[in-house]
């Protein structure tokens, strides 16, 4: 059904967007970025300049450490945890994971 579009049952929750402007998606995220705002969503675009496509991994360059906090300060902000009584009995292993993988994150931003 070209034209259509589905309306959904709830609201989309906040984005956070980093792209380098070497990156050739920095056009396709500054349109999502338009996008979500003129939906009514919010959203946060961050774009670092010269970074190239997935810079983030590039966690010895500024640029990537720069990503990297501040993504986790919108993270801060906007999520929400639960708390692990919450969580099925299947999430103790993601959540590990989950907290490895930050505190390598953390560790090399760190260095």
């Amino acid at each position: 059904m070209e034209g259509s579009y589905v309306r959904m049952a709830r609201p989309l929750p906040p984005f956070f967007l980093t792209v380098g402007t070497a990156d050739p998606l920095v056009e396709d995220s500054e349109r999502l970025l338009g996008a979500l705002s003129a939906r009514g969503v919010f959203a946060d675009l961050a774009l670092f300049d010269g970074a190239i496509h997935a810079f983030q991994m590039l966690t010895f360059r500024k640029a990537a450490k720069d990503s990297w906090r501040q993504t986790f300060a919108f993270l801060r902000r906007f999520a929400v945890v639960a708390p692990e009584a919450t969580l099925p009995a299947d999430a103790g292993l993601r959540v590990r994971l989950s907290r490895w993988t930050r505190d390598r994150v953390l560790d090399v931003m760190a260095a």
